[in-house]
């Protein structure tokens, strides 16, 4: 056997070339890399979810427009409704009272009417006992 090292117990290095400082730079330019691939990554994902926001808020806003828009028809719709049935409740109050102001009017008249007839009747009556009253009175 040969006296020394053999190839298989000597260290060799991987790269003789390859100094240490390259190495460092190698391995800077690698994280360096790595790091503007990964800056990169985010940043997309980043403005995906952005996007996206952007997009859900834009969605919500206008389901929200027209919700609001909905319900002011519908407010819109329930004022003029209120608004028909007061006027049809003042029309049949009006006639109402027009009504009952007739029928008092009436009443009133006929209430004089006949307290007109009634005094006259009285007086008829009054008259007709003071023509008995003489004729049963001595003379």
């Amino acid at each position: 056997m040969l006296s020394g090292p053999t190839e298989s117990t000597a260290t060799k290095p991987h790269h003789p070339a390859i100094k240490p400082q390259t190495e460092r730079t190698k391995a800077e330019a690698w994280e360096k890399d790595e790091m503007a691939k990964i800056k990169e990554r985010y940043t997309k994902l980043k403005s995906t979810i952005l996007a996206w926001e952007e997009k859900k808020k834009k969605k919500a806003k206008t389901k929200l427009y027209r919700a609001e828009r909905g319900l002011e028809r519908k407010r819109a719709r329930a004022l003029l409704e209120f608004q028909n049935e007061m006027d049809h409740i003042k029309q049949a109050v009006d006639g109402e009272r027009s009504q009952a102001e007739a029928n008092q009017k009436a009443n009133i008249i006929t209430v004089k009417e006949g307290k007109k007839k009634k005094k006259a009747k009285d007086k008829l009556d009054r008259a007709e006992r003071g023509l008995e009253r003489k004729e049963h009175e001595p003379r």
